[in-house]
């Protein structure tokens, strides 16, 4: 062979590049779902991933509109019984003890909990990990809650909101 390689951006698709988000959110978040892990590292409490996001997701989970995506790596009580979010205040702090959000951080791509900025076409302009403040769950009835957030980015932004509803997990604990 001869002739030129070529070689794609290794960086394409990556998280890579997005700036931080820069100004307050404020939002009312409309859908919740996420993964429940279960005792995942072993550490005696249940994980839970869970995403909320500004507008409806559709079939691939994908926003359908451009708004805020807040995910969050939760830490609670392991519950035998049933697979559910215990209410009660959750806050920023790398212990993996029960009523912690892990924080967030960018290692090769984001990790932990992260906001994001979505533009219509589902893709992220803007991104920052979490790394500071708290939610408060309260169970309404049956499966639906009402959580307020009071976070804060890396760089000291503010990321408030609120979200009324269920939250549908998936169960990937075994």
């Amino acid at each position: 062979y001869e002739g030129a390689l070529t070689f794609g951006d290794p960086d394409e698709g990556s998280d890579e590049g997005i700036p931080p988000i820069t100004e307050p959110v404020d939002a009312e978040f409309v859908w919740g779902g996420g993964i429940y892990y279960g005792d995942e590292y072993g550490t005696g409490t249940d994980r839970f991933e869970i995403s909320f996001t500004q507008t409806p997701v559709n079939a691939e989970g994908i926003m359908t509109g451009a708004g805020h995506n807040i995910v969050l790596s939760l830490y609670a009580e392991p519950n035998e019984a049933f697979i559910a979010l215990p209410a009660g205040t959750y806050q920023v702090a790398g212990t993996y003890a029960p009523g912690t959000i892990e924080p967030g951080e960018f290692v090769l791509s984001y990790i932990g909990s992260i906001c994001a900025k979505v533009d219509d076409a589902g893709n992220a302009v803007a991104i920052s990990p979490i790394t500071g403040g708290s939610i408060t769950v309260y169970e309404t009835s049956g499966w639906s809650y009402d959580i307020e957030f009071n976070l804060k980015t890396d760089q000291g932004i503010d990321i408030k909101g609120r979200y009324n509803g269920e939250i549908e997990l998936e169960d990937q604990s075994t």
